[in-house]
């Protein structure tokens, strides 16, 4: 918007939210969805994909539904835990590479007692 000689910028930051910013509040019933979902798979090994154009909203309902899962964690809860790949900031590389090595990476992390054979397995994949 410009008045007078002032120039005014509204800079908009491609980060996902941690809240929905919504009216209808879409964003918080979709994560609420997926919080029950990973729940529901306690037990077993699953992996859930979430679809959708640029910018709208997947990584901020995954971040919700991981807020909701920890809020509603209790005693005889499991821990859960996210990795999220950002193929956008991958480009240009090899995806399967790229991927492995950002697995293992948040995997070091995540899993500091694993550490030694997750760096066993980083080495092989950066032959």
């Amino acid at each position: 918007m410009i008045s007078g000689n002032n120039i005014e910028r509204n800079i908009l930051i491609d980060e996902p939210s941690k809240e929905d910013l919504f009216h209808g509040g879409g964003h918080k019933k979709t994560a609420i969805a997926l919080a029950k979902a990973i729940e529901c798979f306690k037990d077993k090994d699953r992996a859930i994909g979430i679809d959708g154009p640029w910018g709208s909203g997947k990584s901020s309902v995954v971040e919700i539904a991981e807020a909701q899962l920890k809020e509603s964690k209790g005693n005889d809860s499991p821990e859960y835990h996210f990795f999220t790949f950002d193929i956008w900031k991958s480009q240009g590389s090899s995806f399967r590479r790229s991927f492995l090595e950002h697995l293992l990476a948040w995997a070091m992390v995540s899993f500091p007692k694993n550490k030694s054979a997750l760096e066993e397995i980083d080495k092989n994949v950066r032959l």
